[in-house]
């Protein structure tokens, strides 16, 4: 089945996957669903494409990038991922101006591992403050007060600090 072109540039493009259980000669295995999704320059969101894989990594990442390029797109100017180890390094290989915002859901749902149930609410509570701050300078402030507090839980919040800033950089209206 042919592949429709794509847009050569897109605003944003989410990528994520989802980890399906399937029966496979009898067998119960995992199956990843690589999906894209891209904000086009008009506002509509499109669906780029869904791959299918064995197991999440950056190196099949490399492949549904390619094959974005392949169907014509030349730009992202922000991609949205999960963090996974080496996901930003692949996407500048292929896209090497595109920005990349570590997806906020991702980093409280990451962080919050680490919590006992009863300090869910209030340490949600503070996370908010970061991600809702109205600058990159309040957020900053923000992110500091949370270390102070939760030393011990917020340890990877400042190795993605950078990545995670994006959001304040980016606030136009869609």
């Amino acid at each position: 089945m042919a592949k429709p072109p794509l847009d050569p540039v897109y605003l944003i493009v989410w990528m994520d996957d989802i980890v399906f259980k399937v029966r496979d000669n009898g067998k119960i295995i995992n199956k990843i669903v690589y999906l894209c999704v891209g904000l086009k320059q008009n506002g509509l969101k499109e669906v780029l494409g869904m791959w299918v894989g064995k197991s999440e990594s950056a190196s099949f990442w490399m492949g549904v990038l390619t094959d974005l390029k392949a169907r014509g797109v030349q730009d992202i100017l922000i991609t949205c991922t999960d963090n996974l180890n080496g996901f930003t390094d692949t996407i500048r290989t292929v896209f090497p101006q595109s920005s990349t915002q570590i997806c906020v859901v991702h980093q409280i749902r990451n962080s919050c591992k680490y919590v006992v149930y009863k300090d869910k609410k209030e340490f949600t509570a503070d996370m908010k403050n970061i991600y809702n701050a109205p600058n990159r300078e309040v957020a900053a402030a923000e992110l500091d007060n949370l270390e102070k507090k939760w030393t011990m839980l917020v340890s990877n919040w400042g190795l993605i600090m950078n990545q995670f800033m994006l959001i304040f950089e980016n606030r136009i209206q869609i």
